[in-house]
Protein backbone atom coordinates (compact mmCIF):
# COMPACT_ATOMS: atom_id res chain seq x y z
CA UNK A 1 0.00 0.00 0.00
CA UNK A 2 1.13 3.30 -1.05
CA UNK A 3 1.95 5.94 1.63
CA UNK A 4 1.61 8.98 -0.19
CA UNK A 5 -0.25 11.84 1.01
CA UNK A 6 -2.69 14.99 -0.82
CA UNK A 7 -3.05 17.53 1.06
CA UNK A 8 -6.56 19.73 0.63
CA UNK A 9 -5.26 22.99 1.80
CA UNK A 10 -8.23 25.07 0.78
CA UNK A 11 -11.60 25.19 -1.71
CA UNK A 12 -12.77 27.62 -4.46
CA UNK A 13 -16.37 27.80 -5.71
CA UNK A 14 -17.98 29.56 -8.61
CA UNK A 15 -21.75 28.13 -8.71
CA UNK A 16 -25.41 29.19 -9.22
CA UNK A 17 -25.42 29.77 -5.95
CA UNK A 18 -22.57 32.48 -5.88
CA UNK A 19 -19.49 33.34 -7.34
CA UNK A 20 -16.93 32.25 -4.85
CA UNK A 21 -17.09 29.86 -1.89
CA UNK A 22 -18.53 31.66 1.13
CA UNK A 23 -21.73 32.60 -0.80
CA UNK A 24 -22.36 29.06 -2.28
CA UNK A 25 -21.92 27.86 0.98
CA UNK A 26 -24.74 30.11 2.92
CA UNK A 27 -26.89 29.44 -0.01
CA UNK A 28 -26.13 25.63 0.88
CA UNK A 29 -26.66 25.70 4.58
CA UNK A 30 -29.61 28.10 3.74
CA UNK A 31 -31.76 25.59 1.68
CA UNK A 32 -31.98 28.25 -1.35
CA UNK A 33 -31.93 27.01 -4.57
CA UNK A 34 -29.95 27.66 -7.71
CA UNK A 35 -32.14 27.07 -10.32
CA UNK A 36 -34.54 29.97 -11.68
CA UNK A 37 -35.71 31.18 -15.11
CA UNK A 38 -32.88 30.79 -17.71
CA UNK A 39 -31.46 34.28 -18.47
CA UNK A 40 -28.09 33.00 -20.41
CA UNK A 41 -30.46 32.60 -23.60
CA UNK A 42 -33.56 32.86 -25.61
CA UNK A 43 -35.35 29.66 -24.18
CA UNK A 44 -38.94 30.41 -25.23
CA UNK A 45 -39.50 27.38 -27.36
CA UNK A 46 -38.12 24.69 -24.92
CA UNK A 47 -40.48 23.42 -22.67
CA UNK A 48 -38.21 23.71 -19.59
CA UNK A 49 -37.41 27.34 -18.70
CA UNK A 50 -35.87 26.71 -15.58
CA UNK A 51 -31.64 26.08 -14.99
CA UNK A 52 -29.13 26.43 -12.41
CA UNK A 53 -26.97 28.83 -14.06
CA UNK A 54 -24.14 31.08 -13.03
CA UNK A 55 -25.19 34.74 -12.16
CA UNK A 56 -23.26 37.80 -11.51
CA UNK A 57 -20.06 36.16 -12.73
CA UNK A 58 -17.06 38.64 -13.90
CA UNK A 59 -14.50 36.82 -15.44
CA UNK A 60 -12.28 40.62 -16.08
CA UNK A 61 -11.58 39.91 -11.88
CA UNK A 62 -9.23 36.63 -13.42
CA UNK A 63 -8.26 37.33 -16.64
CA UNK A 64 -7.81 39.88 -19.24
CA UNK A 65 -10.79 41.19 -22.19
CA UNK A 66 -8.06 39.81 -24.40
CA UNK A 67 -7.61 36.67 -22.74
CA UNK A 68 -11.40 36.08 -22.44
CA UNK A 69 -11.50 35.42 -26.07
CA UNK A 70 -9.31 32.11 -25.75
CA UNK A 71 -11.34 30.66 -23.10
CA UNK A 72 -14.95 29.21 -23.08
CA UNK A 73 -17.05 30.34 -19.77
CA UNK A 74 -16.29 26.41 -17.71
CA UNK A 75 -12.88 27.26 -18.39
CA UNK A 76 -13.03 30.90 -16.44
CA UNK A 77 -14.98 29.01 -13.71
CA UNK A 78 -12.33 26.96 -12.72
CA UNK A 79 -9.63 29.97 -13.50
CA UNK A 80 -11.62 31.56 -10.63
CA UNK A 81 -11.90 28.92 -8.29
CA UNK A 82 -8.93 28.19 -8.75
CA UNK A 83 -8.46 31.84 -7.91
CA UNK A 84 -9.92 31.74 -4.72
CA UNK A 85 -8.42 28.55 -3.24
CA UNK A 86 -4.96 29.51 -4.56
CA UNK A 87 -5.37 33.08 -1.97
CA UNK A 88 -7.19 31.13 0.44
CA UNK A 89 -4.39 28.42 1.19
CA UNK A 90 -2.50 31.45 1.52
CA UNK A 91 0.72 29.70 -0.58
CA UNK A 92 3.45 32.19 -1.49
CA UNK A 93 5.00 32.10 -4.84
CA UNK A 94 8.44 30.13 -4.58
CA UNK A 95 7.40 28.38 -1.31
CA UNK A 96 6.57 25.45 -2.98
CA UNK A 97 7.86 22.98 -5.16
CA UNK A 98 6.50 22.60 -8.59
CA UNK A 99 6.81 19.14 -9.48
CA UNK A 100 4.71 18.31 -6.60
CA UNK A 101 1.87 20.39 -6.75
CA UNK A 102 -1.29 19.40 -9.51
CA UNK A 103 -4.39 19.85 -10.49
CA UNK A 104 -7.04 17.43 -11.03
CA UNK A 105 -10.24 18.98 -12.08
CA UNK A 106 -13.93 17.51 -12.30
CA UNK A 107 -15.85 18.73 -15.40
CA UNK A 108 -19.07 17.24 -16.43
CA UNK A 109 -18.52 18.96 -19.86
CA UNK A 110 -17.19 22.20 -21.16
CA UNK A 111 -16.58 24.53 -24.36
CA UNK A 112 -20.67 24.26 -26.03
CA UNK A 113 -21.09 27.76 -26.43
CA UNK A 114 -17.59 27.74 -28.32
CA UNK A 115 -18.36 24.84 -30.26
CA UNK A 116 -22.31 26.57 -31.37
CA UNK A 117 -20.25 29.33 -31.93
CA UNK A 118 -17.76 28.29 -34.59
CA UNK A 119 -20.59 25.39 -36.17
CA UNK A 120 -23.07 28.33 -36.47
CA UNK A 121 -19.82 30.55 -38.33
CA UNK A 122 -18.96 27.00 -40.34
CA UNK A 123 -22.75 26.98 -41.57
CA UNK A 124 -22.84 30.55 -42.38
CA UNK A 125 -19.32 31.26 -43.67
CA UNK A 126 -17.61 28.17 -44.52
CA UNK A 127 -14.50 26.43 -42.94
CA UNK A 128 -12.33 29.66 -43.12
CA UNK A 129 -14.37 31.23 -40.43
CA UNK A 130 -13.46 28.70 -38.07
CA UNK A 131 -11.61 30.28 -34.68
CA UNK A 132 -8.03 28.97 -34.35
CA UNK A 133 -8.77 29.00 -30.64
CA UNK A 134 -11.52 26.45 -30.87
CA UNK A 135 -10.29 23.15 -29.85
CA UNK A 136 -8.10 24.96 -27.19
CA UNK A 137 -11.16 26.70 -26.05
CA UNK A 138 -13.19 24.23 -25.38
CA UNK A 139 -11.48 21.00 -24.36
CA UNK A 140 -12.40 20.08 -20.45
CA UNK A 141 -8.70 19.02 -20.08
CA UNK A 142 -7.17 22.74 -20.92
CA UNK A 143 -8.92 23.71 -17.88
CA UNK A 144 -7.18 22.15 -15.42
CA UNK A 145 -3.98 23.10 -17.82
CA UNK A 146 -4.50 26.74 -17.57
CA UNK A 147 -4.94 26.58 -13.92
CA UNK A 148 -1.37 24.85 -14.10
CA UNK A 149 -0.72 27.12 -15.88
CA UNK A 150 -1.26 30.04 -13.85
CA UNK A 151 0.28 28.57 -10.54
CA UNK A 152 3.34 27.04 -12.22
CA UNK A 153 2.06 23.54 -10.97
CA UNK A 154 4.16 20.61 -12.74
CA UNK A 155 3.00 17.77 -11.01
CA UNK A 156 0.33 15.81 -12.01
CA UNK A 157 -2.61 17.56 -14.24
CA UNK A 158 -5.86 15.95 -15.40
CA UNK A 159 -9.26 16.30 -15.74
CA UNK A 160 -12.39 13.66 -14.36
CA UNK A 161 -15.25 13.48 -16.68
CA UNK A 162 -17.94 11.30 -16.01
Amino acid sequence: MSSRRVVVTALGAVSPLGTDLKSTWEGVTQGRSGGAKIAGFDASNFSCQIAAEVKNFDPSLYVSTKEMKRYDRFSLFALAAADEAWKRAGIAEGVYEPSKMGCILGVGIGGLPVLEANHAELIAEGPRKISPVLIPAMISNLAPGNIAIQYNLQGVNFVITS
